[in-house]
């Protein structure tokens, strides 16, 4: 639902007004701890530098927390993975004849089927998640890659 140009001008005012405020509603450095030593980041907070809005954590972290999906731990390797990943796909090869991995199958295989045309990444910008999400398939699709392959996760 897109705001109307009032609401954003007034979002916009709240925005610029926090940036802008001199009142101390937040942490001067951020409260992430180092895993090596466990004491905290000692970068400015973004609100302290007037970079941002966050109040207790620093741009580094909330770049890492976007890649990663945590604010401290990274994301794990493929080798790490890897092993999960081949015992899923043994389950799927054993229990192929199991209803609910059969259902399974077929339902990843029939919306990979009808996800429709791909796209290149450039025209992504803009468009809903749901339709990113069904371009995001029709890719692999295009390349070749099985619906076990996808759901391999799922059954770890």
């Amino acid at each position: 639902m897109s705001r109307s140009l009032g609401g954003r001008q007034r979002r916009l005012e709240r925005v610029v007004a926090d940036l802008t405020s001199s009142e101390d509603n937040y942490f001067a450095r951020c409260t992430v701890p180092n895993p090596a030593t466990g004491a905290a980041c000692g970068r400015p907070t973004s609100r302290a530098a007037r970079e941002g809005l966050s109040a207790f954590i620093c741009r580094y972290h909330q770049q890492h927390k976007q890649r990663h999906g945590s604010h401290w731990c990274k994301s794990p390797s493929a080798a790490m993975l890897n092993p999960y990943l081949s015992a899923a796909l043994s389950f799927i090869g054993v229990h192929r004849t199991d209803p609910f991995v059969r259902a399974a199958l077929t339902g990843m295989g029939g919306i990979m089927a009808s996800a429709g045309p791909v796209e290149i990444a450039t025209r992504l910008t803009g468009l809903p998640p749901a339709q990113r999400a069904r371009i995001a398939l029709a890719r692999l699709r295009e390349a070749n890659i099985k619906s076990e392959r996808l759901l391999g996760p799922v059954f770890s």
